[in-house]
């Protein structure tokens, strides 16, 4: 069976790790997983553990690796974002967003944590930009409903 058979619903979006050696899902079933892979093989490591991430209370709809890697974030219909210890799996932190969480984007940092870490969402119709490191809201801007929003690279 394949790991990724292992959530209970439709799996909505997967990402790699920046190093390769990780894959994240997550799913319809409300957690996500954490997968140990060969980097350049594109296969699972066998007999390694996958970490399933439980806390988030409706569906899941997005994941980002953090740019050095070392952080996982989850956003939900619950209107969360979780942010994840990569190696433990353990939830560290979690921010309350205006609304279902549909998009996650991280901006890009210096890797050596001189500076706060910086997170764009999309929620509901809106986009939020957040210091995860202090939970705290930097930035939101709502836009009409019928306009598609999209966020694929964020500069700060």
């Amino acid at each position: 069976m394949s790991p990724a058979a292992l959530h209970r619903d439709a799996v909505l979006q997967c990402t790699f790790s920046k190093d390769g050696k990780a894959l994240a899902s997550v799913s319809a079933d409300k957690t996500g997983r954490l997968y140990k892979i060969r980097p350049g093989a594109g296969e699972f490591v066998p007999g390694t553990e996958i970490k399933e991430l439980e806390g988030h209370k409706a569906a899941v709809n997005a994941v980002q690796f953090s740019p050095e890697g070392s952080l996982l974030v989850t956003g939900s219909n619950d209107y969360t974002i979780r942010v994840w210890e990569r190696n433990q799996g353990k939830c560290v932190s979690k921010i309350n967003c205006g609304g279902p969480v549909r998009q996650l984007c991280f901006a890009p940092f210096d890797g050596n944590r001189t500076t706060p870490v910086h997170l764009a969402c999309i929620s509901a119709n809106r986009i939020e930009i957040w210091n995860i490191d202090e939970q705290e809201q930097k930035f939101q801007q709502e836009f009409p409903e019928e306009i598609q929003l999209t966020v694929s690279k964020i500069s700060l």
